[in-house]
């Protein structure tokens, strides 16, 4: 298939966006996405070798819109491509969707500080699953004196740890309670359940459900007692 065929029926199926300031935005996303390698180029004036690489990326959350790609991941770049915005653009922003990035914070925080801040969903549970690895490991060191070993059920099963359990088949359920029941470590129970509570306020279908969550959320991680969390 020739090259030009290709190109005109990829323009015929895209959408020519307005003007960044004339989109109704109220929940506005920012994420990592590599659009190009880092490239070095001579400014004209100076004569500085700069390096330039196409990195952070504003969206609209409910329509994923690419609104503007900044380069780097510096919360002064991010900070200037939000001051460029118009007052009115800023004024309807309402949350600010983004992973757990203090560059991205301190910029929202510095140019947008009334501005809700949320955190998506895939690095809450990532989170939740490093401090269930943290209490593993270290339940292990402090029962056993070394690292988890195949031998160890607890280590054995590490993956299945990581697992939701809604999703898990009956005999992988099985599997999971033989280990969480071993009163040795039962920290690890502790921090699977934690996770288990953080993933119910994610799923939640409402506000009301969602704070109903937290509560047992906050309830597991007082119960629980582990310093990770």
């Amino acid at each position: 298939m020739a090259w030009g065929t290709v190109n005109t029926a990829i323009l015929s199926q895209s959408t020519v966006l307005p003007q960044v300031d004339q989109v109704p935005v109220r929940a506005l996303g920012i994420d990592e996405h590599r659009f190009a390698t880092a490239k070095w180029f001579k400014h004209s004036q100076t004569s500085v070798w700069c390096r330039v690489e196409p990195w952070s990326t504003f969206v609209g959350a409910h329509t994923g819109h690419v609104l503007g790609v900044v380069d780097g991941r510096s919360s002064k770049n991010l900070s200037s491509w939000l001051k460029a915005r118009s007052p009115q653009g800023l004024y309807r922003l309402e949350v600010v969707v983004i992973d757990p990035s203090t560059a991205f914070q301190s910029a929202i925080r510095t140019v947008l500080p009334a501005v809700q801040i949320s955190l998506d969903h895939f690095h809450l549970v990532k989170l939740g699953n490093q401090v269930l690895t943290h209490v593993r490991q270290r339940a292990l060191r402090e029962v056993l004196g070394r690292r988890g070993r195949k031998q160890d059920a607890v280590w054995a099963h590490r993956m299945l740890l990581l697992r939701a359990g809604d999703r898990l088949s009956e005999a992988g359920l099985h599997r999971l309670e033989q280990v969480l029941d071993d009163a040795d470590i039962e920290q690890v129970a502790g921090a699977w359940a934690v996770k288990k509570h953080l993933r119910r306020i994610l799923n939640a279908e409402s506000v009301s459900a969602a704070q109903s969550a937290r509560i047992d959320f906050e309830l597991a991680v007082a119960a629980a007692g582990l310093p990770e969390a």
